[in-house]
């Protein structure tokens, strides 16, 4: 070969690999915890993700709590309720499952209210998305607070005697469950509502699990 056509090949050589583009190499660790992110947030847009998109019509109630779907974000939630502060989840750890508060995942604002009969209300977050809401309220309005719920949500599925106290529970929807309890052992001198996507416990243990799973990873090493 000549010189010439030598110096055109190696141009030409030089100018492909120019052009590829460089592939990192991922390594097996890093692609697992890739695809454990991956598999989080799927299960979160799946789950969580669907009151959003699901309330656009008008006189629906939101598959949520009063404004806010679940799925909102810290941030949104903050610009309807601005005085919600962060909590410390030990404190506000009632009514939850062990899960929801060994996993790591779930992070908890508050904000004390003190009218219309309502004491405090607590939100709920997986992954920074709302997913739960407890408010507590007086109980001297009990009546016109239930009476609301039955208005908005329909007749409530379950009524019964625990603790010599009531307990409501009313399944709206797959993604939305009301629970109001009055005298049951979580507040004697409070009437407690609970507004819950039950779906968001696969979530937290999905979490829980993958997050286990690392620390076993890394004992290996």
């Amino acid at each position: 070969m000549s010189k010439i056509k030598r110096q055109q090949a190696t141009g030409a050589n030089c100018s492909a690999m120019e052009q590829r583009p460089f592939q990192k190499r991922v390594s097996p660790k890093n692609q697992r915890s890739r695809n454990n992110k991956m598999k989080i947030f799927l299960i979160l847009v799946a789950v969580i993700g669907f009151g959003i998109s699901a309330n656009a019509q008008s006189n629906v109630p939101i598959i949520g709590y009063d404004k806010v779907a679940w799925g909102t974000s810290i941030e949104e939630v903050q610009q309807f309720y601005p005085n919600i502060k962060e909590g410390n989840l030990s404190l506000h750890s009632y009514a939850l499952v062990p899960a929801e508060v060994s996993c790591g995942c779930v992070r908890v604002f508050y904000e004390k209210v003190g009218s219309n009969g309502m004491n405090d209300r607590t939100f709920y977050f997986i992954q920074d998305k709302l997913y739960r809401v407890h408010i507590t309220y007086e109980q001297k309005v009990k009546d016109a607070l239930v009476g609301k719920l039955i208005s908005v949500f329909g007749k409530f599925d379950k009524e019964e005697i625990i603790n010599n106290g009531e307990y409501r529970e009313r399944k709206y929807h797959e993604n939305l469950m009301i629970m109001v309890a009055t005298n049951t052992g979580f507040f004697s001198d409070e009437i407690l509502v609970i507004y819950a996507n039950p779906n968001a416990l696969d979530i937290i243990r999905e979490i829980e699990k993958l997050e286990n799973d690392k620390i076993k990873e890394n004992l290996k090493l």
